[in-house]
Formats: C-alpha cells, structure tokens, sequence
C-alpha cells in the first residue's frame, strides 16, 4: 500500500481497477480504427468491464465488513453502557431502601 499522503492511500486494487478501464477506452478506440474484428474486440471488453465489476464489488463489500465491524463494537459499547448505568440505579433504589428503613 503506498501512502501518498495521510488521507489519500492507493492500493494495488486501484491501480488495477484504472488499468482496465483504460485498457477498455484503448479497446474502443483500437476497434474504431477498425484492427481487431468485432468480436474481438467484444470479448475483450467484456473480459475487462468483468474484472472492473468483481474489483468494485470487492471494495463495496470490503467497505460493508468494515462497517458491520463498526455496528457490532457500537451495539457492544451500548450494551455494556446500560448494564452500567442499571447496576447503578440498583445502587442508588437499595440505597433509598435503605434510608427508607432507617428513618421507620
């Protein structure tokens, strides 16, 4: 992974992912000229609009792993915060119980 930056990191994946598509752009202009016949020239774009899709679809669910990653520590987080906060009303109900039985 190189990091050009803090922010902006590139990955192997995009440098692939941007080749193909030039490889496609370079495809349609190379069966413009009219070189490779049609169906060729098809296939090959194909084989590179696939491979693009399949990076795409890597990255979006890489991107969702992340996310339900994220999800499971926040409900976590939340769970722990309330088993707190009612441990501590029972402190503070046995508490009052308490005050209520010395004051009868």
């Amino acid at each position: 992974m190189l990091c050009l930056d803090k922010m902006v990191k590139i990955r192997f994946e995009d440098i692939i992912f941007w080749l193909i598509i030039i490889a496609v752009i370079g495809v349609v202009i190379w069966m413009l000229i009219g070189s490779p016949p049609l169906e060729n020239g098809l296939l090959m774009m194909v084989v590179f609009i696939a491979t693009s899709e399949i990076l795409l679809w890597k990255a979006l669910f890489n991107i969702n792993k992340k996310t339900s990653i994220g999800f499971i520590r926040t409900k976590h987080n939340t769970d722990k915060l309330r088993t707190d906060i009612n441990n501590r009303f029972n402190d503070i109900d046995n508490k009052l119980i308490d005050i209520e039985k010395k004051l009868k």
